[in-house]
């Protein structure tokens, strides 16, 4: 974790790679993996997945979303995995290849988001795994009275 001094208040940042097997809790449909775990509450400035290898799937139409436990599309929406190549901000559920983006407001475009919960990535079930690839995931957040992100 690193710590960012702001004018304010300090905003950390944490990054996590996640590589898809297919595995439970690594694609396997129905399954969640787990990027980050808040205790308490913090207030997101960014959060940002970006591809790192191209994602695979075991059969057709398999499907990934980012949320919390308690909203499993709070941030993104079902997004095919065959559409997330190498290189590509995943910021919504029709990605594209870009240099640039603006971040959705519940991923810290605005304000940010208050959360009190673990962000999590969704393996849809009724559809094949997705068993290969790897997304990077970095989050910059802001404790709320006491919060913390691990």
């Amino acid at each position: 974790m690193r710590k960012i001094v702001g004018r304010n208040a300090p905003i950390y940042e944490l990054t996590k790679r996640v590589t898809y097997t297919g595995a439970a809790n690594l694609g396997a449909t129905g399954t969640n993996a787990t990027i980050f775990t808040v205790t308490g509450s913090i207030l997101v400035v960014h959060l940002v997945p970006v591809v790192a290898v191209n994602l695979g799937e075991s059969a057709a139409t398999s499907s990934l979303s980012l949320g919390t436990t308690g909203s499993v599309a709070r941030f993104i929406a079902a997004t095919l995995a065959l559409d997330l190549d190498a290189g590509d901000l995943w910021i919504d559920a029709t990605p594209t290849e870009t240099e640039a983006a603006t971040l959705p407001a519940a991923m810290g475009g605005s304000l940010g988001q208050v959360l009190n919960g673990t962000i999590i990535l969704t393996a849809h079930s009724g559809v094949g795994n997705t068993n290969a690839g790897a997304i990077d995931f970095t989050l910059r957040y802001i404790p709320i009275n006491g919060g913390s992100v691990a």
